[in-house]
């Protein structure tokens, strides 16, 4: 059923968010695939596959394990598949192939003819952006590019990507992750139910650490000579939070709009870390909607959620009333900063000198310095502060008189750095004999919104 928002009732799978099979077409007339039992062909034009396809229904599907008749009738058709990956065209097959034949020439569906040269391109932007695909998936750990040499018959590996976990062991991170498992295994009214009556306990965000590799063969690099730019193999290591939201964006998914449309206030973040281990504030934030989308926030992490997209997903779903621009700014105002903030909150015990509490420091979102090139950021930013500065649950300011982590409602900031001058850490010393909830120095960022607070309105 092509076309037909078949995952839509599988909140646990990214497929609901996607184009789905359909964007095949954008590269061929006659996609097929096996799996199991079964090929199976389309045919949208029900000019390629004889009498066995119509307009009602263009496209053939064929045990070929037990159907000996269509095995030969087919078998020119079952050839190019015979000996990839393992298989054999005659034994089920348990995994899946697609072939996708390039379109030779104009055709309903699409203008485009594709040539070798089309295809090499694709794989420097697939090479390209490996790591942001693998980023937020939940299931697949590796991404792997081979091509079959003209004479030969044995795939060769071009490139690939792996990532690896490590997730947190605290007893809160174990109790987030049997939530998340039990989240992605119900549906219908039960998974409503289940986030209407998740425990606060299991409403944390659950932390992980992904360290993502690629690796290139002389082959790949073979094949990207004429490519600009390519990019270097590389390991990149991010930490990421993510979890359910408890404001707006649950009350949405428990009432009957939510229900129906089966949404799920999942979000979470994402930020770099350096060689040190210690925070990078020199990413370019990015949208996800588990995976890339082509949008730029600005931010200094990469945020991602069940978002609801445009068809052709260059976009999220704004500037109406409709439950799909409610749904995007609860999802970025309530369940984004949250994760953001509890992030930040499980980096600071990786900042043990000033050299990592500046670090982090750099993380905090600036109203002005954040640019406005992302136009829901100021939900996610003034969410961003209003649960910092007047919340009790993140520890993110440092405080030196302390010696410890304060959270917004318990530190106390000394703002006039200019007034004392040089003079700055001895008033920082004396104060603190008075109270030990001065905060040394704030993040430019925090400053930047005590000092004029309608930057967030």
């Amino acid at each position: 059923k092509l076309g037909g928002a078949t995952k839509r009732e599988e909140p646990g799978k990214i497929g609901r968010f996607g184009l789905g099979f359909s964007s095949v077409y954008h590269l061929t007339d006659v996609p097929s695939f096996v799996s199991g039992n079964y090929i199976v062909f389309c045919d949208p034009h029900t000019t390629n596959l004889g009498m066995r396809v119509t307009k009602a229904q263009p496209g053939v599907k064929i045990d070929f394990v037990n159907n000996r008749k269509g095995r030969k009738k087919f078998s020119r058709q079952f050839e190019p598949y015979q000996g990839i990956f393992g298989c054999t065209m005659q034994d089920p097959y348990n995994a899946t192939l697609f072939r996708l034949p390039l379109r030779s020439a104009q055709s309903e569906i699409r203008k485009k003819v594709l040539t070798d040269e089309d295809i090499v391109g694709l794989f420097g932007k697939c090479w390209t952006r490996l790591v942001d695909i693998l980023l937020f998936l939940q299931s697949v750990r590796e991404v792997s590019v081979y091509e079959i040499p003209k004479g030969a018959s044995v795939p060769q590996l071009l490139f690939k990507a792996v990532s690896c976990s490590g997730e947190s062991d605290t007893e809160e991170g174990q109790m987030a992750r049997r939530g998340l498992r039990q989240l992605h295994a119900t549906h219908g009214q039960g998974l409503h139910d289940f986030i209407a009556n998740l425990p606060e306990a299991e409403s944390k965000c659950h932390q992980a650490t992904v360290t993502i590799t690629t690796e290139i063969s002389e082959a790949g690099k073979r094949c990207f000579v004429n490519v600009p730019d390519i990019r270097q193999p590389e390991s990149q290591t991010w930490t990421l939070s993510a979890g359910l939201g408890v404001k707006e964006a649950k009350h949405l998914a428990v009432g009957s709009e939510g229900i129906t449309e089966q949404l799920v206030p999942w979000g979470g973040c994402a930020i770099k870390l350096n060689d040190k281990r210690l925070p990078d504030a020199e990413v370019v934030g990015r949208a996800f909607s588990f995976l890339p989308l082509p949008i730029t926030t600005q931010l200094p992490f990469h945020l991602n959620g069940c978002l609801s997209v445009t068809a052709n997903r260059r976009n999220l779903w704004t500037n109406d009333d409709s439950l799909k621009t409610r749904w995007n700014e609860a999802i970025l105002a309530d369940v984004i900063p949250r994760t953001y903030l509890s992030l930040l909150e499980s980096s600071a015990a990786l900042c043990r000198d000033r050299a990592g509490r500046e670090a982090l420091n750099s993380l905090f979102p600036s109203p002005t310095v954040h640019g406005p090139a992302f136009s829901s950021r100021s939900d996610v930013i003034g969410s961003f502060y209003s649960s910092l500065l007047g919340g009790d649950e993140f520890a993110v300011f440092w405080s030196s008189a302390a010696g410890a982590w304060l959270t917004g409602r318990q530190s106390l900031f000394l703002m006039d750095v200019d007034v004392f001058k040089d003079d700055y850490q001895y008033a920082v010393q004396l104060l603190a004999h008075v109270n030990k909830r001065i905060v040394e120095l704030p993040p430019p960022a925090v400053r930047e919104v005590l000092a004029d607070p309608k930057l967030l309105s």
